[in-house]
């Protein structure tokens, strides 16, 4: 057992050496790679790993494998590489071809919903170009695919799960929960496992290329399914979902006069948000 700890401790002190001197591509598990400079390797705990200027600890679990950059090597189409641009929001990383766009069916009903692939998000914006953002420092995180409506839930989708007389062509709930128990009921209703957005994939699907088509000219605020607070967690996370406890709930706008990296609490606009649904791609069968 001691050699084999001491193999491993030569092998991670190897690697570390090398990788300090260059730069190198960690390779995820989920596919996910990211290309920058490994400051300390920990096999019981974390890899340190900095890029574009900004130090990111991702766990050693999650990591697939490590290999040195050859930085004569011109990266192809299908390369997943890590933007050393700071402003650069987004970076697709996950290279599995999932469907461009799905069909929700479920009784009479029919969402339709848009791929939004996968990959790096700088989460967060600074106060110079957002009301309330509340999300400083900007923090790398990973997006697995996912599939996001491109409307919001109908009256129509409403009343026929909650039996409720219609009254407008739009349904707008009476609260987070409201909506969040609505989304859940859909998913009952499907069989498909489908929810409010967190504010990660909402985020992401904001910078991505299907922008236009999921939010074209809406104007509403929307729920995610997150808490409302400052981001405490800055490490590189997959797939956040927001802190544990909380009074409110996220509710984002692509098209308000702040802009889409906006972002404020419902009691802000209470009575005055809608809110659409996701599903990550790899739940569909």
């Amino acid at each position: 057992m001691k050699k084999i700890i001491l193999v491993i401790v030569v092998i991670v002190l190897s690697l570390t050496a090398n990788a300090q001197s260059k730069r190198s591509k960690l390779v995820l598990k989920n596919g996910t790679e990211l290309i920058g400079t490994i400051k300390s390797i920990d096999p019981i705990d974390v890899v340190k790993i900095v890029i574009s200027n900004v130090e990111t600890t991702i766990k050693f679990s999650e990591v697939a494998k490590i290999e040195e950059v050859n930085e004569d090597e011109e990266p192809s189409n299908n390369s997943v590489k890590q933007n050393n641009k700071k402003d650069e929001k987004i970076r697709v990383t996950e290279l599995i071809d999932y469907p461009e766009s799905y069909e929700l069916k479920f009784g009479s009903h029919c969402i339709p919903m848009v791929l939004v692939k996968g990959g790096d998000l700088n989460m967060g914006y600074d106060d110079r170009h957002s009301w309330k953002m509340k999300s400083e420092p900007v923090h790398l995180v990973n997006v697995t695919s996912f599939y996001i409506s491109t409307t919001f839930v109908s009256s129509d989708i409403v009343q026929s799960i909650l039996g409720k007389k219609k009254k407008k062509d739009r349904y707008r709930p009476d609260s987070w929960k409201v909506a969040h128990d609505i989304s859940q009921k859909i998913a009952i209703e499907s069989g498909i496992p489908v929810r409010l957005p967190t504010e990660a994939e909402w985020e992401y699907a904001a910078c991505s290329i299907e922008q236009d088509k999921i939010f074209n000219e809406c104007t509403d605020v929307e729920f995610c399914l997150d808490i409302f607070d400052k981001f405490s967690n800055v490490d590189y996370v997959i797939d956040p979902t927001g802190p544990k406890e909380g009074k409110y709930h996220v509710i984002r706008n692509y098209n308000s006069k702040y802009g889409k990296f906006d972002r404020s609490a419902w009691y802000n606009y209470r009575d005055n948000a809608y809110f659409r649904i996701v599903v990550k791609a790899k739940d569909l069968k």
